[in-house]
């Protein structure tokens, strides 16, 4: 009986060294693409072959020169097939643009390939034309027009729009007050905004639902 035992047990292990050789990850983007301290972004990733279902896969921030000696968490998504992480950069994370992102999953201690040179840039300026209402875009679901109020002394400000999977669909430079953007013809989903002045910078971002 005890021969057999060892033998389930030897086969079990085969099993399992087979099952964990063909899994594997790969990150594959971040959206939007400019990240601020603060900042709520997505890390995209493709996850092949089967995994446990208490599997976790967690996003990981290097430090600033890109080692992982004791990386950040960033966010995390209990899941068993490719997908998008919700992510969260600290407020205190200094800027520079030699990090790297990672995902790792935790029924395997498997780690993706890395994402490096990712850029965390200064958010100066952001805070004073955010409390300020100096600049709005409205509303934040809509099917057909998006609208933009400003209310900066300089009425010249660039504004750039880029899907969830971080392509820049919409860059102009606008004046006045009040201005909109015709999105009838997009996709359903989720859009980041950049806003760009003499006054400083400004973030976001809008739902298109049809």
């Amino acid at each position: 009986m005890k021969k057999i035992y060892i033998i389930l047990l030897l086969l079990a292990l085969i099993k399992m060294n087979n099952y964990s050789s063909a899994q594997t990850i790969n990150a594959i983007a971040i959206a939007p693409s400019n990240i601020y301290p603060g900042d709520s972004f997505i890390v995209f990733y493709n996850a092949t072959g089967t995994w446990s279902w208490l599997n976790v896969f967690t996003a990981e921030l290097s430090d600033s020169n890109g080692h992982f000696v004791s990386p950040t968490t960033l966010g995390a998504l209990a899941s068993t097939t490719s997908g998008a992480i919700h992510c969260y950069i600290p407020v205190n994370c200094p800027v520079g643009c030699d990090y790297s992102i990672r995902v790792e999953a935790a029924s395997l201690h498997k780690i993706s390939d890395t994402l490096t040179h990712v850029c965390i840039f200064m958010n100066d300026g952001i805070a004073s034309v955010i409390n300020q209402s100096s600049f709005r875009i409205f509303p934040n679901l809509s099917s057909n027009t998006i609208f933009i109020h400003s209310q900066l002394p300089n009425p010249l400000f660039q504004i750039s729009i880029a899907d969830i999977m971080g392509n820049k669909i919409y860059q102009q430079y606008l004046t006045g007050t009040e201005n909109s953007i015709d999105v009838t013809s997009w996709s359903e989903g989720i859009y980041f905004y950049e806003i760009k002045s003499n006054e400083g910078n400004a973030r976001g971002k809008f739902v298109v639902k049809k």
